[in-house]
């Protein structure tokens, strides 16, 4: 994955005018009729994209990216829960082995 210096610019400036919480509320609203395979490929992009970027990211980013994440991965769980009616959906474990790369320790 080549990383282009314009895209960390870009990634430091989007939603600063909107504080976190409320950026990731208007997501939840923008992916409120998407299904589970779409939220999935989000989720592995977003976990994929900061595993390259961690170690170049500021703290504030790295929070922000980590929530971001969570947030997918709490929007995949109930979309799962929603249309295929599995009470404790798990991520793949291709992305569950990503996530651990910046476990409880790296927070």
């Amino acid at each position: 994955m080549t990383v282009d210096s314009k895209d960390l610019k870009a990634l430091a400036h989007q939603e600063l005018d909107l504080p976190l919480a409320e950026a990731l509320e208007a997501k939840t609203q923008q992916y409120q009729d998407v299904v589970p395979e779409e939220v999935l490929d989000l989720l592995e992009e977003a976990v994929e994209t900061y595993v390259v970027l961690e170690p170049t990211l500021p703290n504030q980013l790295r929070r922000n990216a980590r929530k971001e994440i969570e947030f997918f991965l709490t929007l995949y769980k109930e979309k799962v829960k929603k249309y295929f009616h599995i009470p404790n959906p798990q991520p793949p474990k291709k992305i569950l082995r990503l996530l651990s790369c910046f476990g409880a320790d790296r927070k």
